[in-house]
């Protein structure tokens, strides 16, 4: 399906050549629960907004911040639901906005559309930015879990919980550890924020995208060679250190370790996500806290990550102990062995035990 309305629907609806029917208080109801409004806008006049500071604005009314639910002029604090958006400020009538609405929930491809999206805005603009001159701590602060806007934060946190507990199986009381204690969080472009800190400073920010069909992956820092990081703050000094080649993968491990499907780490122990396989996070990690005693690979199961626990050893000269958990990914369960990383091994347990993740 096309991502843009054709020129037909256009003057259909400006000239009122649609059929006029009755509008239900539960067509509408539906209309403003259901139309993702950005992508709507995108559809019905994509020349009406601009992106800018990773959100939609309305290009004659800046001041106006696009939400997936609702525009909000944040002079006023007026907010205003999808048709009623479209009565505000594209001047249609309530039976124009209807339709529009109704139409483009019933016939344009969300998908295609988040797509468009994607490509056309939040990939160009981070790629194009790359990590130079991005403003971490306004990523923490515009949080969406976080937000001040009750419809906002419940519609963000249910997009996180949804894709981590549903879709990744992490354990749900994990999943709002991370949350409370912000080392997770949702930016305005619907991408998982895994945070690092520096003391209270943000040095580090590890992106996923949420969406299955939509592959993102980014790591922003402020200091070089940072992954994300992740011990306890009552923690004065780590004994060991875990390492994982994605924060998913942390987390599926921490959640393993919790329902007993693995050993539990040890007391004193920090966790780590390198963003790929290669392991100069590690040994940055290692400098910095010199208290260490023991290295826990957790690398996936492939050439990758058997050879940067090869190259780790090889460059570093390393004499601390080394534990590798290849094996339990290996071992797998039964009718699913030989598994690539921590998170297929949390899904064949989920499958196999039936647990209610």
């Amino acid at each position: 399906m096309s991502t843009k309305p054709q020129n037909l629907i256009v003057q259909t609806v400006l000239n009122n050549r649609f059929k006029k029917k009755h509008i239900s208080t539960k067509l509408v109801d539906k209309l403003n629960t259901h139309c993702n409004l950005i992508q709507l806008l995108v559809w019905w006049d994509e020349s009406s907004l601009l992106y800018r500071h990773k959100q939609f604005v309305l290009a004659d009314a800046p001041r106006c911040i696009v939400y997936d639910t609702l525009v909000y002029d944040h002079y006023t604090g007026v907010t205003t639901n999808p048709v009623s958006t479209l009565m505000t400020y594209y001047d249609l009538s309530f039976p124009q906005a209807v339709y529009v609405a109704n139409h483009f929930l019933t016939k344009v491809s969300k998908l295609d559309m988040e797509q468009y999206i994607f490509d056309e805005y939040i990939n160009k603009e981070l790629f194009a930015a790359g990590t130079d001159g991005i403003d971490l701590d306004y990523i923490l602060k515009t949080d969406l879990t976080q937000s001040t806007f009750p419809a906002t934060k419940a519609d963000a946190l249910k997009k996180v919980y949804a894709y981590l507990c549903k879709t990744r199986c992490i354990d749900r009381d994990l999943v709002t550890h991370f949350l409370k204690k912000r080392y997770l969080g949702l930016d305005s472009s619907n991408l998982l924020c895994f945070y690092t800190y520096r003391g209270d400073e943000v040095i580090a920010v590890t992106k996923k995208g949420i969406n299955p069909k939509l592959s993102f992956k980014q790591n922003l820092v402020k200091e070089k060679h940072t992954g994300f990081f992740y011990g306890s703050s009552t923690v004065k000094e780590f004994k060991e250190v875990y390492v994982f080649e994605s924060c998913v993968d942390l987390l599926s491990f921490l959640t393993l370790a919790k329902r007993g499907f693995v050993p539990a780490p040890a007391a004193g122990s920090c966790f780590i996500s390198l963003n790929g396989a290669a392991t100069r996070y590690l040994e940055k990690v290692l400098l910095e806290h010199p208290t260490i005693e023991r290295i826990h690979f957790c690398t996936d199961n492939d050439r990758a990550g058997q050879l940067a626990v090869t190259l780790f050893a090889s460059r570093t000269h390393s004499k601390l102990p080394v534990d590798y958990w290849n094996q339990y990914l290996v071992d797998g369960v039964q009718g699913a062995k030989d598994l690539k990383d921590w998170n297929e091994l949390l899904q064949a347990y989920c499958e196999d035990e039936e647990l209610p993740f």
